[in-house]
């Protein structure tokens, strides 16, 4: 499940996603520009991109307490099938990504 805080001050507007299930969630898929990820909250995890020939092209390091929507920059990519690898401290979750 996911949730969607929106607080509106006088002069901004702040969203944040908040995912309350214990895998990740990536979209859009098919990718054009750009993925967005929203990882588990309060979990540490490594992101790495690879192309579909297992070359590693992107990685990031996310820790527990800092913002759980990640933005994987696709645009300067070819089309075709991407991994996403997540690994958690317990576990590692892949996801097929389609650029076009």
């Amino acid at each position: 499940m996911f949730v969607l805080l929106q607080i509106i001050y006088v002069k901004e507007l702040f969203e944040q996603w908040i995912n309350l299930e214990q895998q990740a969630t990536v979209f859009p898929n098919p990718v054009v520009n750009k993925a967005t990820l929203i990882l588990p909250t309060d979990q540490a995890a490594k992101i790495s991109l690879f192309s579909g020939t297992g070359n590693l092209l992107w990685k990031q390091e996310q820790q527990s307490f800092e913002n759980n929507v990640i933005t994987i920059p696709m645009s300067e990519y070819k089309k075709g099938l991407y991994l996403l690898k997540i690994e958690y401290s317990s576990y590692t979750e892949t996801f097929k990504l389609l650029k076009r």
